[in-house]
C-alpha cells in the first residue's frame, strides 16, 4: 500500500511540475527567404514621463494653413514640404539575421544618419557603427527597449563596427558575452547623443512629420502582424488585417510623402527585404502597429573621427610593402605592423622600408583627427620570395 502512494505522488508531482502547463509553439527554423523567420527583439516600453516631450527646431504648418495667413506672416512662417527622403544620407541598410537585435541596429542606423547629414560622408564612406556594443551585456534572445539604446548612446556613445564586429551566424552567440574593451569605450565617445526626446501617439503623425522636416529620423516601435512579413518587394505594407503579433520590433523613420500618405521607413533585415531595405508605410498603419512612442536623437557634435578610411596594399620594385591611404577629414595615420606601431606619417601614401617580406606580416591604419581615429581593415600580407630567389625563377 505504502508504495502504491509512493507511486502516485510521483506521478502527479510528475505531471504537475515536470509536463509544461502551456505549450509553446516550435519557434520557426530561420530561413533567410522567409522574413516571418527574422529576428525581433524590441521589449515593451516603460511610461515616458521623465523624457522631454519632443518640440522641433522650426515649427511647420501645412500648406493649406500656411496659405490663409497673411503675406507678412507668411514670410515668417514655414510649410510643411510635400514630401521628405532622408534615404541618401544613411549607408545601406544592414542584416540583424535571426538575433533578438532590432533596437541596437535601428539605434545605429539612426546615429549614422547625422554623420552622412553633418560631414561630406556617403553610404559606404560612413562608418558603421556596432550594434553589438549598444546591446552589450545582453543574450542573443533577450531584446532591448527603444530607451534603453537612446540612454547607451547619451552616456556611451557607440563603437565602430570594426572593433566590435556583429557576426550573422546563429550559432555565434559568443560575440554577445565578449566585454567591451578600452579601446572600444575611447573609440564609442565621438559617437554619443547630447540628448533625446519622446513622440506619442496622440500626436505621432504630425511631430514625426515636424522631425523630419527638420531633417531628423524618428526611431519607432511597431507589432509586427502577418501584414509586415509579407510586404512585397515594392516596399508597400499591406494594411493590417490580422493583429496577430509575432513580437516587437524597431524602425527608422525616415522620410515621409502627403501624395501617397505614407512614411519611409528603415528596416534591419537586409536589402532583400521591400525596396532595397526601406518600406513605405500608410499613416493610418502605422497608427494600427505602433507599439506607442518614438524617439528623436540631437547629437553631441557635428565633428566626427575620419570617415571613409580605405587603403590599398602594394610592393614596391624592391618588395618593400607600400599602403596608399584615402579617408575623409584625416589630419594623421599611423602605421602599425604585427599590432605594434611602427610609425606616424601625414601623406595618402607610404611603405614600411623595415620588413621583412619573406614572412607573412598584417597591417592596419589608423587615421586621426582632433576628434578622434578610426581603423582600417587587416590587411594580411603573405610571405613573398626573396629577390634573389624570384631573378632566378625568371
Amino acid at each position: 500500500m505504502k508504495k502504491i502512494w509512493l507511486w502516485m505522488i510521483s506521478s502527479i508531482l510528475f505531471f504537475s511540475i515536470g509536463m509544461p502547463v502551456n505549450v509553446v509553439a516550435e519557434e520557426k527554423t530561420f530561413d533567410p527567404t522567409d522574413f516571418s523567420t527574422y529576428g525581433l527583439g524590441m521589449k515593451e516600453s516603460i511610461g515616458q514621463e521623465s523624457v522631454a516631450p519632443y518640440q522641433p527646431p522650426t515649427t511647420y504648418v501645412s500648406k493649406q494653413e500656411w496659405k490663409q495667413l497673411s503675406p507678412s506672416k507668411q514670410k515668417q512662417q514655414n510649410y510643411l514640404p510635400e514630401r521628405v527622403d532622408l534615404r541618401s544620407y544613411f549607408p545601406s541598410v544592414r542584416n540583424q539575421g535571426r538575433f533578438s537585435t532590432c533596437v541596437p541596429f535601428a539605434a545605429t542606423a539612426l546615429r549614422e544618419y547625422y554623420i552622412g547629414r553633418d560631414t561630406t560622408a556617403r553610404g559606404a564612406n560612413i562608418s558603421h557603427l556596432s550594434p553589438l556594443y549598444i546591446y552589450y551585456p545582453r543574450g542573443p534572445k533577450d531584446g532591448m527597449r527603444l530607451e534603453e539604446a537612446f540612454q547607451s548612446m547619451q552616456y556611451q556613445g557607440i563603437a565602430p563596427e570594426i572593433e566590435r564586429p556583429y557576426d550573422l551566424n546563429p550559432e555565434n552567440t559568443v560575440q554577445f558575452q565578449n566585454p567591451i574593451t578600452n579601446i572600444q569605450w575611447k573609440q564609442a565617445l565621438p559617437y554619443r547623443i547630447q540628448n533625446y526626446q519622446v513622440i506619442s501617439q496622440s500626436n505621432m503623425i504630425t511631430q514625426i512629420k515636424q522631425a523630419l522636416a527638420n531633417r531628423d529620423p524618428v526611431m519607432v516601435g511597431i507589432y509586427v502582424y502577418p501584414n509586415f512579413d509579407a510586404t512585397p518587394a515594392s516596399g508597400i505594407v499591406p494594411p493590417v488585417t490580422n493583429k496577430k503579433s509575432r513580437g516587437g520590433h524597431a524602425l527608422v523613420v525616415v522620410g515621409y510623402d502627403e501624395k501617397n500618405n505614407w512614411f519611409i521607413l528603415r528596416n534591419s533585415w537586409g536589402e532583400k527585404f521591400g525596396d532595397q531595405g526601406y518600406v513605405y508605410m500608410n499613416y493610418q498603419t502605422l497608427l494600427d502597429m505602433t507599439s506607442g512612442y518614438g524617439f528623436v536623437a540631437t547629437p553631441v557634435s557635428y565633428w566626427y573621427p575620419p570617415q571613409g578610411l580605405q587603403v590599398k596594399h602594394t610592393l614596391t620594385s624592391d618588395r618593400k610593402n607600400q599602403f596608399h591611404i584615402t579617408a575623409l577629414q584625416a589630419q594623421q595615420f599611423d602605421l602599425y605592423r604585427d599590432d605594434t606601431y611602427i610609425k606616424s606619417f601625414w601623406e595618402n601614401s607610404m611603405i614600411d622600408e623595415e620588413t621583412d617580406s619573406t614572412k607573412e606580416h598584417t597591417y592596419y591604419i589608423m587615421a586621426k583627427n582632433s576628434i578622434g581615429e578610426t581603423k582600417s581593415p587587416i590587411i594580411t600580407v603573405p610571405a613573398s620570395q626573396p629577390t634573389h630567389m624570384l631573378q632566378k625563377a625568371n
